[in-house]
This record gives structure tokens, C-alpha cells and sequence, in this order.
């Protein structure tokens, strides 16, 4: 979970910030607040949320899209996949 103060992110200097990113909208689909098959929210709206520039954002969509988490389709959305899609890390660093 992000930290928050006055609204804004509060980052660890440590980790990269995409990284970040990507480790909250994670367990927001784990948890079920991003339901499968339903749509995330846009670039647009993950910018404001976050406070990030969309290359930030895009580079963790990235991220969670190689992990079958998500997936993009072209004019319409970005969409949770179904959980038996979805790739362990260590599945994606072995390269399997």
C-alpha cells in the first residue's frame, strides 16, 4: 500500500516508482478491488491518481501485462484478466 500524506504519494526513495505503481495496482487485483474482467482505470486517471507521469504508469501496466494480469485492448480499455491467467514473478524471471 502506498503511503499518503495530504493526498499525495509518499515514495520509497529505494524502489523505483513504476515498480511501486505496479505493486499497489497488483494487489488491487489480488484483492478483488479490480475485479477480473472488468476494466482498470485509464492512463489518464492513474496519472492524477498517482501523481506520475504516463510513461511511470505505462512501464507498470507493462509489468503486470507480463504477468498476464492484465491486458490491453486498442480504443477500448485496459482489463483484469481471470486469475488462472495470471503468472507468479518468478514464473517471468525464469523466463517460463
Amino acid at each position: 500500500m502506498i503511503k499518503r500524506d495530504q493526498g499525495q504519494p509518499v515514495w520509497d526513495e529505494d524502489r523505483a516508482i513504476w515498480k511501486q505503481v505496479a505493486a499497489e495496482l497488483q494487489e488491487r487485483i489480488t484483492s478483488g478491488r479490480y475485479r477480473q474482467r472488468s476494466a482498470i482505470p485509464s492512463i489518464t486517471q492513474l496519472e492524477e491518481e498517482f501523481w506520475v507521469s504516463r510513461d511511470t504508469i505505462r512501464r507498470a501496466l507493462r509489468h503486470l501485462t507480463g504477468l498476464n494480469m492484465i491486458r490491453a485492448e486498442t480504443g477500448v480499455g485496459t482489463f483484469v484478466t481471470t486469475q488462472d491467467q495470471w503468472r507468479a514473478e518468478a514464473d517471468l524471471a525464469d523466463g517460463g
